[in-house]
């Protein structure tokens, strides 16, 4: 029963990450304010300590990429959670044998479309930017998508360095990787009882790739959580819970103009995606509103609108911004129905994709193992 609860529970916490990229990637293009990311403006670039600050707290939101990083801790704390309240592991090595095939129908399906929007140029780059000189538009605008290159990515290239127009699946080849990683130390802590040396071992290797920390966060907490004795220590003392709970916030949206050369802000998201998982866990496994229908439908529905979002962002939106900035349409008002737009398409699209490829995705994945096992 413990464990039916808390996958309620995960499944609103992924529905809440998925909520935040969304958001992320709509101001990114309509209100870029202090954004110093990958794509921003020549300003922002040479100085992006005094860029930041100038519109600080809401920089924190337009470099906000730290609930990707908890949607990747979310993808190895649930087999691992699973492995270590059971002790089973078969269902692991089911999981990686399908792993690829269960991303593919998406992924392929997905680089076939932008290449086909690309290709009559059904993308909004250009008038987009020419209309507000967002350089993170002028960035994706420079992409050259050919239906080679959506070949490519959709069945081989995307999972070993991820897609390269739909900007929503630059980190696939990280999802994916992160997910064989973490079933592979699954599998290695099978027979290994004191797994702490470990865990340190792997946490300095992969301090040189540090994306797949999040993986190691994951895995770690479930870890802990599985740990009766730490759970119900950590469960009675709320203030712990609570303090942890600030650190992941912290930690997730700290400044990354004030961390020194050494400490890359990806390390900070591993970190704080360890303390949210944890605070989450021991505070809010039973809060209504992280198992809420809405939540739920995010979280399971995650992969397709994190695709889809960025498609109708790129096309519909673009357009239909430059089409009412033409009219003079005050901008505030013209984001606010670009927003509307926004979540009700992608949420419309994205069932709409899901429901088409999942049944694909469920005998496809079916029929690999079924000749595998």
């Amino acid at each position: 029963m413990l464990e039916k609860k808390r996958l309620y529970y995960i499944d609103g916490l992924k529905g809440i990450c998925c909520i935040c990229i969304c958001i992320l990637h709509f101001l990114l293009m309509f209100i870029p304010k202090g954004y110093i990311g990958w794509g921003c403006s020549a300003e922002a670039s040479e100085n992006p300590f005094d860029f930041y600050f100038a519109d600080f707290p809401f920089s924190i939101f337009t470099n906000g990429s730290f609930a990707l990083y908890v949607f990747m801790a979310l993808i190895s704390f649930i087999p691992a959670y699973s492995f270590f309240n059971t002790g089973k592991t078969d269902f692991i090595a089911k999981q990686a044998c399908v792993r690829y095939f269960r991303f593919l129908p998406m992924v392929f399906v997905s680089c076939i479309i932008s290449a086909l929007l690309n290709r009559f140029s059904l993308y909004s780059f250009t008038k987009f930017y020419e209309a507000t000189g967002n350089s993170w538009i002028h960035m994706l605008e420079m992409s050259d998508y050919s239906f080679s290159s959506a070949l490519y990515d959709g069945l081989f290239g995307g999972f070993l360095h991820g897609a390269q127009l739909i900007s929503s699946l630059w980190c696939l080849h990280y999802l994916f990787l992160g997910s064989i990683l973490s079933y592979s130390i699954l599998l290695l802590c099978e027979k290994i009882k004191n797994r702490i040396p470990v865990y340190v071992m792997l946490c300095i290797f992969l301090y040189t790739q540090p994306v797949y920390l999040s993986f190691m966060a994951g895995i770690i907490s479930a870890d802990i959580l599985c740990n009766s004795k730490i759970t119900q220590k950590t469960s009675k003392n709320k203030i712990l819970s609570v303090v942890f709970l600030i650190a992941a916030l912290v930690t997730g949206n700290f400044p990354p103009v004030l961390l020194p050369s050494w400490c890359n802000n990806i390390v900070f998201y591993a970190i704080g995606s360890f303390f949210l998982l944890i605070s989450v866990s021991c505070l809010f496994a039973d809060l209504k509103l992280l198992k809420s229908r809405i939540l739920s439908f995010l979280g399971k529905e995650s992969f397709s609108i994190i695709i889809v979002h960025m498609i109708v962002l790129f096309t519909i939106n673009g357009f239909l911004f430059v089409y009412l900035d033409s009219l003079n349409i005050n901008h505030v008002f013209n984001i606010a129905v670009n927003f509307l737009v926004f979540t009700a398409l992608s949420l419309v699209f994205s069932k709409l994709f899901s429901m088409a490829l999942t049944p694909l995705t469920n005998k496809l994945c079916n029929f690999v193992w079924s000749k595998i096992d």
